[in-house]
């Protein structure tokens, strides 16, 4: 076996949005692992009360919310929080939440109550920075935005349920966040930090779908329900509506529109992934599509690589190259409306690549490259391909994970003669697996990480895609005896309790028309996306 020992785990380990640290709840412990070689360097008793599984655990930066490192640790050191984007950890359960920071053993917070007793935590997650948590209750019914420095909570009603319904801006961190009350959908834009309303905007969506901020902060795009078209809204910083974008539809000719949406890392581009398996390249600013790329049903094309995964009798996996003309696999099953269209988008770390997924053909990614523009590759797998990342440095490196019980992952190079399938070796078979990227200081040398829910492992690959033998660590197994009976870090379960660091108390104020519980009295303007053509509006 050419990859580090096994270690045990009671639930899905989850490794930093840097891939510096492994968090891993075990027994009665969250231990905190170096993703590079795996010792615990940080060991956080968990409540006794409470049970073994936790449905949330995640690392601060891990939303999405943070679009660079770098970014976000100057914004830390301003705001007081924590430097690094991955140094704090929350585990949630019910209606209470933990929260940890790695860098400060000393440090803790607990939420308790965090729903205000309406129903369970339906999803929990950091805010903008490590000091805001926001809590969606069940049903739909409020998020509520906690925040570590002020132990005060901020509420908004009628959320919309879908993941991709609020977006942070980049580098300010005002909070766009669409609700839906009396079958109505609404764009709300909230300051940072205060979230005092900016603006209220009604939208004339049917069942806006998500919204989402340019990389540059200039634009805000929502889109609306696949059944009503290409209906993609987009608005200006501060809120005004700049142009809708149909797709050449017209109301007499409504067919199935938006499935997913995705920014270039630059932000010159927008990706609209369709029902129809087409991938609408649309260019900033004038927003009118420059290219369309389709995943056509016959592949026909000497100048694009065709992978096909083979496995031998020894259940050896490998690629071989396909001859051509030749079919991606549809789906086994009677295709539905929901089981169509272009559901995934990645793109690479500077934009020269961006790989999809088609629900229609399920097992098959495309690679495409905008600036031929064209695909370069196209690999068919044997299984659903479950998720793919691109390496967080290496511009060429896909991993692809596909849903299937073998410990096995996809690798994908621009610079390698064919793909490689990486087999590991985990202690227990059992669920559904989780295959990512982490970090390595090496460079000539990528560590990847697949787990499940009982224990998980990593291992490194050379340049060309080959298992580098390691050495066994020691004692990686979990806490020790003496560990396992600390009582030194029992834990307050107050509304809102952090460990060491006295609470300064904001004053609040009245409930507004809005759905907020309070407001403070902050005012941060959202800057005109045409401020260079006239100046900004003194409020909006």
């Amino acid at each position: 076996m050419n990859s580090i020992q096994c270690i045990p785990s009671s639930q899905h380990s989850v490794p930093s949005p840097d891939g510096r640290f492994v968090a891993t709840v075990f027994e009665s412990r969250l231990l905190i692992r170096s993703s590079t070689q795996s010792a615990i360097l940080q060991s956080f008793p968990l409540p006794r009360d409470t049970t073994s599984t936790w449905r949330f655990l995640q690392w601060s930066g891990q939303s999405g919310a943070k679009t660079d490192i770098t970014d976000q640790t100057q914004r830390d050191s301003r705001d007081g929080s924590s430097p690094s984007i991955s140094s704090r950890i929350l585990l949630a359960n019910g209606d209470t939440v933990l929260i940890w920071d790695v860098g400060d053993s000393q440090w803790s917070a607990v939420i308790d109550g965090a729903t205000s007793n309406l129903g369970e935590v339906a999803r929990v997650l950091f805010g903008f920075t490590a000091n805001e948590i926001l809590v969606f209750s069940s049903f739909g019914i409020k998020v509520t935005i906690w925040s570590l420095a002020t132990s005060r909570g901020f509420e908004i009603k009628d959320p919309k349920s879908l993941p991709t319904c609020y977006d942070y801006r980049p580098r300010t961190g005002h909070l766009a966040i669409l609700t839906r009350d009396s079958a109505h959908d609404t764009l709300m834009l909230l300051a940072p930090r205060t979230y005092e309303l900016i603006r209220s905007v009604d939208l004339t969506t049917v069942d806006a779908q998500g919204v989402k901020w340019s990389p540059d902060g200039q634009w805000l795009v929502v889109w609306d329900a696949g059944s009503m078209g290409y209906k993609v809204s987009i608005y200006t910083a501060d809120g005004h509506l700049f142009k809708t974008y149909s797709g050449g539809q017209d109301a007499d000719n409504i067919g199935m529109g938006v499935k997913t949406l995705k920014w270039s890392p630059s932000g010159s581009t927008l990706n609209i992934g369709g029902f129809d398996q087409r991938i609408v390249i649309v260019q900033k600013n004038t927003f009118s599509p420059s290219i369309a790329f389709e995943h056509t049903g016959t592949i026909d094309d000497p100048k694009i690589a065709v992978w096909e995964e083979q496995i031998r009798a020894s259940k050896e996996r490998s690629y071989m190259m396909a001859s051509q003309p030749t079919c991606p696999p549809a789906q086994s099953t009677d295709a539905s409306v929901s089981n169509t269209g272009v559901s995934t988008i990645e793109y690479n770390i500077d934009g020269s690549l961006f790989a999809t997924r088609d629900e229609s053909t399920p097992s098959t990614v495309w690679i495409w490259s905008p600036k031929l523009p064209s695909a370069v590759a196209i690999l068919i797998h044997h299984s659903p391909v479950k998720r793919v990342r691109w390496h967080p440095e290496i511009a060429g490196l896909l991993l692809i994970h596909c849903n299937i019980v073998d410990p096995v992952i996809h690798l994908w190079n621009a610079a390698w003669e064919s793909p490689k399938v990486i087999s590991l070796q985990l202690d227990k078979l059992s669920g559904k697996m989780e295959a990512n990227w982490l970090r390595d200081d090496a460079t000539d040398m990528h560590t990847l990480m697949l787990g499940n829910a009982y224990n998980y492992v990593t291992g490194k690959i050379s340049r060309n895609g080959e298992l580098v033998s390691l050495p066994k660590e020691i004692e990686i197994a979990g806490a020790g005896p003496e560990d396992m009976s600390d009582e030194g870090n029992s834990m307050d379960l107050s509304p809102v309790k952090v460990s060491h660091d006295e609470v300064t108390m904001e004053a609040g104020g009245d409930s507004s028309a809005f759905g907020y519980s309070e407001q403070w009295n902050v005012s941060d303007e959202v800057d005109d996306t045409f401020n260079y053509r006239r100046p900004a509006k003194s409020s909006i």
